[in-house]
């Protein structure tokens, strides 16, 4: 079984865990497609929530397939390099955004009053 917290994704992590089943049947169905489907449709052929489908799809991007495209028509598979390279510049420029607001948030939270000090140094 996969945790949500081992399918983490640039947009943070859902409730739910999924099995190898699950894994199999959204991966099968996503690579059967040969344009783009939307995650409405996997589920309805699957029967495996959003939720759950997206961290699958996350999971699967760069070991069973290649997410390309711009997502505006759903999930679609890298045909060419360029695609490939396209969704990956769009995700390091999210990891660079989060970063920033991450830095962000430690200086403005450095400013809070705290209630308990941090015994584990766990405050990263």
């Amino acid at each position: 079984m996969v945790t949500h917290r081992q399918a983490q994704g640039v947009h943070g992590v859902g409730s739910a865990t999924y099995g190898l089943v699950e894994y199999r049947r959204v991966v099968t169905a996503f690579l059967a497609h040969p344009g783009p489907v939307t995650a409405a449709q996997l589920h309805a052929e699957t029967g495996v929530s959003g939720v759950t489908l997206r961290q699958i799809m996350a999971a699967a991007d760069g070991v069973e397939f290649l997410l390309g495209g711009s997502g505006a028509d759903g999930y679609c598979q890298a045909k060419t390099a360029e695609d490939a390279r396209r969704l990956t510049a769009r995700f390091t420029s999210q990891i660079g955004r989060m970063a920033d607001r991450v830095k962000r948030r430690r200086a403005r939270a450095a400013m809070l009053a705290s209630v308990q000090p941090d015994l584990f140094g766990e405050s990263e």
